[in-house]
C-alpha cells in the first residue's frame, strides 16, 4: 500500500472519529409545552394532583421560579419558537379563518437547529397559522409534525366544530376519534425508537392538556374520587395526570435509547391555568391576565446536563420563554442572531448560565411581558 494511500485512510479515519465527536457534544433537547397548566396545579404545590413523573423531575431537576410566559396560547409558542419578544412575533390567538401565522421572513428554531445537524420533531398543537402550506410545522424546519393547527379542539375526536383538525406532516391524519394524548404518545414512541442516540435530537411537545375541553379518559377520571371536589375540577386533575404519563413516558424512552444523560429537558406552562379550572395560587390573576398568575409559569429543568450542584434546587434568576431560542442555538453551536429584512431581530438571551448556577442574574435589562396591547384590537405584532 503507498504512502499516499495510507495517509488519505488515517485522514478518513480522523475526520469521522472527528465528525461523530462533534455530534456527540451537541446535547439532545427536549421541550414540553403544557397548555393552560396552573402554577399550583402539580403535586409538589397541591397534594390532591397526581403528577409522580412532573415532581420527580422537578425534585431531582432545576425549578425554574421566575419563567415568563405571554398571558394566553399562540404568543408564547411564537416568542419560544422565534426568540422574540410576543410583541415583535405577534400577540394575538390567530382566529380559524384568519389568513395569518409566524412572520414567514423569521428563521424559526428548528431549522436553526437542522443546521447543526439536529433531526427535529413535533408533536401537539401548533397554533402558528396552517392558511397556507408555508406555514406548517415541516416547512419551517420541523422533520416530522403531527398533533393540530388550531387552538383547541375536542380531545376525543378531534373535532372543532363540523371539522377535523388533525394532520400527520403535511396531510390529514386518519386516527381521529381516539383521545388525543393516547395517539401523541404512540407518536413519541415510534420517533424515539427510530431515533439514532448518536444524532443530535430535537423534540418539541406542545400537549394539548390542559386545554379545554376538559375532557380525560375514565381511566384517569377514576384515579380521583368522584367526591374529591367538583366535576370540573376533577377532570382538570386528571388532564394534568395524562400530561404526567406523557411526559414521564419520554423520559423513560430517553434513558431506554441511552440518550438521556445528553440531553436538556424544560417542561412549563405556556401560560397560567385559566379561570374556573387550573390554580395559580398563591399568585394574583389567570391566563389572559398580565398578573403574574397569567405570565409566570410552572417550569422546571431536568436531563443529564444539569449540574448535580444544581439538582434539587430553586431558581430565582428570570427567564423568559424567548430564551430558550438563544440558549438552545448556543448550545448546539449555532449562531442565534436571525437579522434581516421584514423582521424583528432576536431578543432572546443565553440563560443557560443560569441553569449551570454560574450566574443567577437575569442577563436582561427587563422582561417585556407585552407591549401597548389593546384587549380591543389585540391582533398587533410583527
Amino acid at each position: 500500500m503507498s504512502y499516499e494511500i495510507s495517509l488519505l485512510m488515517v485522514f478518513s479515519i480522523v475526520s469521522l472519529v472527528w465528525s461523530v465527536t462533534s455530534a456527540l457534544t451537541k446535547p439532545h433537547i427536549v421541550f414540553v409545552l403544557v397548555d393552560d397548566w396552573g402554577y399550583a396545579d402539580v403535586s409538589f404545590r397541591n397534594p390532591a394532583i397526581l403528577s409522580p413523573n412532573f415532581h420527580k423531575l422537578a425534585e431531582t431537576g432545576l425549578l425554574l421560579d421566575r419563567h415568563y410566559v405571554f398571558k394566553y396560547c399562540s404568543p408564547s409558542r411564537a416568542s419560544f419558537l422565534t426568540g422574540r419578544w410576543p410583541h415583535h412575533a405577534h400577540q394575538w390567538n390567530p382566529p380559524q379563518n384568519a389568513l395569518v401565522g409566524v412572520n414567514i421572513n423569521m428563521t424559526l428554531l428548528p431549522a436553526k437547529l437542522k443546521t447543526a445537524g439536529y433531526k427535529t420533531h413535533m408533536v401537539g398543537k401548533w397554533h402558528e397559522g396552517f392558511f397556507d402550506p408555508a406555514y406548517l410545522p415541516v416547512n419551517r424546519g420541523f422533520d416530522t409534525s403531527s398533533g393540530f393547527m388550531e387552538g383547541g379542539e375536542d380531545h376525543m375526536n378531534e373535532k372543532v366544530g363540523c371539522a377535523t383538525d388533525f394532520w400527520k406532516n403535511k396531510a390529514p391524519d386518519t386516527r381521529n376519534g381516539t383521545y388525543d394524548a393516547y395517539i401523541y404518545q404512540h407518536d413519541l414512541t415510534e420517533i424515539l425508537n427510530d431515533a439514532n442516540p448518536n444524532e443530535p435530537f430535537f423534540l418539541y411537545l406542545p400537549l394539548h392538556n390542559v386545554h379545554t375541553p376538559l375532557q380525560a379518559p375514565d381511566e384517569w377520571l377514576n384515579k380521583y374520587d368522584i367526591k374529591s371536589t367538583c366535576s370540573k375540577r376533577r377532570t382538570y386533575q386528571a388532564m394534568v395526570s395524562v400530561a404526567d404519563n406523557v411526559t414521564g413516558h419520554v423520559v423513560e424512552l430517553l434513558k431506554k435509547k441511552r440518550m438521556w444523560d445528553n440531553t436538556i429537558l424544560i417542561v412549563s406552562a405556556d401560560n397560567g391555568g385559566a379561570p374556573c379550572s387550573g390554580s395559580n395560587y398563591p399568585l394574583k390573576g389567570c391566563k389572559g391576565t398580565f398578573f403574574e398568575g397569567g405570565v409566570r409559569a410552572l417550569a422546571f429543568a431536568n436531563g443529564g446536563l444539569i449540574p448535580d450542584k444544581m439538582r434539587g434546587k430553586s431558581t430565582q434568576g428570570f427567564i423568559h420563554i424567548a430564551d430558550w431560542y438563544t440558549t438552545f442555538c448556543k448550545l448546539a453551536g449555532v449562531d442565534p442572531s436571525d437579522s434581516g429584512e421584514g423582521k424583528f431581530p432576536v431578543d432572546g438571551m443565553d440563560v443557560w448560565p443560569i441553569i449551570t448556577g454560574d450566574n443567577d442574574k437575569t442577563p436582561h435589562d427587563e422582561i417585556v411581558l407585552g407591549y401597548n396591547f389593546n384587549n380591543s384590537h389585540p391582533m398587533q405584532g410583527a
